[in-house]
């Protein structure tokens, strides 16, 4: 497996490396260290780092597991950060409904996220009159089974 270097930059000295937890971690650990906005609806957290993700990868932000131990959702679902961009880390975590009444959230120098780096293909969209026939077909929603 190949090693990529990503370069990292600290916008303050409390700002921590993206970490990976394990030798089998898939996502390295992104750490809070500042509290951008603490609402009623929404936490948003700064983990005070930049990247520059070389060409022809991806960073992707995940909600850790822990997360289901407080009454947050991650906005956005997932976080893509693209190669180009080299503002801070921002997770911003929407509070459930339980979360509106039980405030509990992440505190400063937890792991909040993680940051997992992917590498692209190169991809061009074709416009096509017609696609080929599957099994599968046109059918969505719970069409697999349960």
């Amino acid at each position: 497996m190949a090693i990529i270097n990503i370069e990292v930059k600290r916008a303050t000295d409390k700002a921590h490396l993206p970490k990976f937890a394990t030798k089998g971690s898939a996502g390295a650990d992104l750490v809070a260290t500042k509290i951008i906005k603490n609402g009623l609806f929404r936490v948003w957290y700064d983990c005070q780092i930049s990247t520059a993700i070389p060409k022809g990868y991806v960073g992707l932000l995940f909600p850790r597991s822990s997360v289901s131990t407080k009454p947050l959702m991650l906005a956005n679902s997932v976080g893509v950060v693209d190669a180009d961009y080299r503002g801070t880390y921002q997770i911003r975590f929407n509070r459930t409904f339980l979360g509106i009444f039980n405030r509990k959230k992440y505190k400063i120098g937890e792991k909040i996220a993680q940051l997992l780096i992917v590498k692209l293909a190169d991809v061009r969209y074709e416009d096509v009159k017609s696609l080929s026939d599957t099994e599968r077909g046109e059918k969505g929603f719970g069409s697999t089974g349960k």
